[in-house]
């Protein structure tokens, strides 16, 4: 599943807000949040949309939805069309003033 990590430097917003950004650039209307509850009081927060068979899910860096986060996590997964989408994130984060990172699958 690729991933990309976005440093969001002096630009820092709340999950929401940088997963409505990331799902408004890659056209995608539809998403959810998620929030789960795992042992020993873990949780897991993050978005989910998708649209052409491609699924998207960003994450922050801080364990609060609601805080201003530093960097957003996106992962992608489904058909070729997510070879197309990190480019296009590319080029968005590029326009923002983000820096980018690729993650490698472990």
């Amino acid at each position: 599943m690729p991933e990309l990590s976005f440093a969001l430097g002096r630009h820092a917003c709340s999950l929401q807000s940088g997963a409505s950004r990331i799902y408004a650039a890659l056209g995608v209307a539809r998403y959810r949040f998620q929030e789960r509850h795992g042992p020993n009081q873990s949780y897991d927060f993050y978005w989910e949309g998708g649209r052409d068979g491609v699924r998207c899910r960003v994450r922050g860096s801080d364990w609060d939805p609601e805080l201003p986060q530093s960097r957003l996590h996106v992962e992608l997964s489904g058909a070729a069309a997510a070879a197309e989408w990190m480019q296009t994130l590319r080029r968005y984060a590029a326009a923002q003033g983000w820096s980018v990172a690729e993650i490698a699958d472990a």
